[in-house]
């Protein structure tokens, strides 16, 4: 849907963003790469890990699930703004997860690089810290 001021940019990452959150909460390991940019050039760090291309952060991704009997993520707080041809984001989420049957939660600051490749934002470029006290 396009609309006369330009918002579909917002519009369509906040798609991304509700289709990471699903793909996630389901640990649905395909529904989450399909989130991120197919490419060598994709960059994560996940609480303290450096993770460079598809491969890597699908192993760190699957590494998560394995661990997780079940696994809830909410975005509790975002903001983008478009920077040419990509989208910046920061905002802050909380992961609500069971590990050997006992509860956690996790919550995170993060920064994110987005891009529409092939016709669909995804994210490029992925940085999260757990904030202290969690």
């Amino acid at each position: 849907m396009k609309r006369k001021n330009g918002a579909d940019w917002n519009l369509e990452n906040q798609d991304l963003d509700t289709r990471m959150i699903s793909a996630m909460s389901r640990k649905d390991i395909d529904g989450v790469m399909s989130c991120f940019a197919n490419s060598p050039e994709l960059i994560a760090v996940l609480w303290g890990t450096e993770m460079h291309g598809v491969a890597e952060l699908r192993r760190a991704v699957e590494s998560i699930f394995s661990e997780c009997e079940q696994l809830q993520l909410t975005i509790d707080r975002i903001a983008r703004v478009r920077n040419g041809n990509n989208v910046l984001a920061v905002g802050h989420a909380t992961y609500v997860m069971v590990r050997g049957g006992v509860p956690s939660t996790i919550r995170e600051l993060w920064t994110d690089a987005r891009r529409k490749v092939d016709g669909r934002w995804v994210y490029m470029l992925n940085h999260a810290e757990i904030l202290p006290g969690t």
